[in-house]
């Protein structure tokens, strides 16, 4: 538990699109407005839509405040125009911060994009309140929020938004879908100028500062701080042969299932799938022996993840900070990820798992049959356990390690 003296009264407002642990980005806020309550600010958590998750509305200390109870249909016109300028959340954001001091409050945004819109960010930009936005995705450069092209199956190069990116078909949708998104995209940048309107960025790793840098002032502080982490310390569980690979993620083309089906079917590795999706079928073919869990319970997850030989991340693209592999270290299981994505910041080559070249099949091959060595695999599951924990992501720290946060911004206020 963190301290009760860390936020001192003071209050932070937590922004989201939804009030459910549906996505990661929303389960980081969810979990970081819960923990910011335990730690003594007056935590606010603002959701555009419900319904809220029951574990919010009974955590002590945790105000909430709902634009919309549920999520309503809207015709597209209607939509595209509340996903532009939503003037329920602008109006519930003006209440909120009527009832707040700017000197000791402060609003962390996560995720805006699907519901809260450009209008309420605009409300605490012009109500003097400093902002800060933790960078979940790629949607401050990309409109659809990942800088990765469905149909090539490769990373986008484009600039995002540009004469070119937009007549590229690079989603799975429709092209209107794609120019609805990108009209909230452009009306988000060239009229509200929200990526101006931010006093700080928390970045998840260096290459989603990397990446968006273009897309940002330079000169905004940005800082690095983990999510917020679930698992509580425990000891490795005790090796035994006949660990399977295993893969966390939808089942989905930039997520690298087929990659790591390939592999494990020329090796007749045992593998398991943790999650589903539209590459189920793929991967069944591919590999006819690969155990598919479909979505499971989070204690589920877990076990699976603690009997794994390695989880194989493949990833073709960016990515924030997967949280596959942070689980994967904390319960002492080596890691294999692609050379593509960010979660390779958190691996030792060599040490705590193995860094491969994006979508080489022959070298994951190589790395994997290396990994069947049991001592091996025992061995850097150690360090990684080891490794991890030594330095904690998120968790207990999270609350003091944010706090540092808003103290350098409300000093320079």
């Amino acid at each position: 538990m963190p301290s009760a003296q860390v936020g001192s009264g003071r209050t932070v407002v937590t922004v989201v699109d939804v009030g459910g642990f549906s996505g990661g980005g929303e389960k980081v806020a969810l979990d970081s407005a819960i923990l910011l309550a335990e730690a003594g600010f007056r935590s606010i958590l603002f959701v555009a839509v419900g319904p809220v998750d029951p574990k919010l509305t009974s955590t002590p200390n945790l105000e909430i405040v709902v634009a919309e109870d549920h999520w309503v249909q809207r015709k597209k016109l209607v939509r595209l125009r509340h996903g532009v300028w939503n003037r329920f959340t602008a109006g519930l954001m003006r209440e909120v911060l009527a009832k707040c001091d700017p000197q000791n409050t402060i609003v962390h945004v996560h995720t805006f994009r699907e519901h809260v819109s450009a209008s309420a960010l605009v409300v605490v930009d012009e109500m003097g309140f400093p902002m800060l936005l933790t960078v979940h995705e790629y949607a401050l450069g990309c409109p659809m929020t990942n800088f990765f092209n469905v149909r090539t199956k490769t990373l986008f190069t484009l600039k995002g938004a540009s004469v070119e990116c937009l007549k590229t078909e690079c989603t799975g949708g429709s092209m209107l879908w794609k120019l609805e998104v990108a009209t909230r995209f452009i009306w988000w940048r060239k009229v509200s100028h929200i990526q101006t309107r931010f006093d700080a960025f928390i970045f998840l790793s260096d290459l989603s500062r990397e990446v968006l840098l273009p897309y940002i002032n330079p000169a905004t502080p940005s800082f690095r701080v983990a999510n917020p982490f679930p698992v509580e310390p425990r000891p490795p569980q005790a090796f035994a042969p006949g660990r399977p690979f295993a893969f966390l993620a939808k089942l989905i083309p930039q997520k690298g299932a087929v990659i790591l089906a390939e592999a494990a079917a020329r090796m007749n590795a045992p593998v398991i799938f943790i999650g589903d999706g539209p590459d189920a079928d793929r991967v069944r073919e591919l590999c006819p022996n690969a155990t598919i869990t479909g979505w499971i319970s989070p204690p589920e997850v877990l076990g699976h993840l603690r009997e794994a030989r390695a989880l194989v991340f493949p990833s073709t693209w960016y990515e924030g900070q997967p949280l596959a592999i942070q689980e994967a270290l904390a319960v002492g299981v080596p890691v294999i990820v692609s050379d593509a994505c960010a979660g390779r910041e958190a691996v030792i080559d060599g040490e705590t798992g193995y860094v491969f070249r994006s979508g080489d099949v022959d070298q994951l091959v190589q790395i994997m049959t290396a990994m069947m060595d049991d001592e091996k695999a025992h061995a850097m599951g150690a360090a990684a356990h080891r490794r991890f924990w030594s330095d904690p992501a998120g968790g207990i720290n999270y609350a003091e390690n944010v706090a540092k946060v808003y103290d350098t911004l409300w000093l320079s206020k």
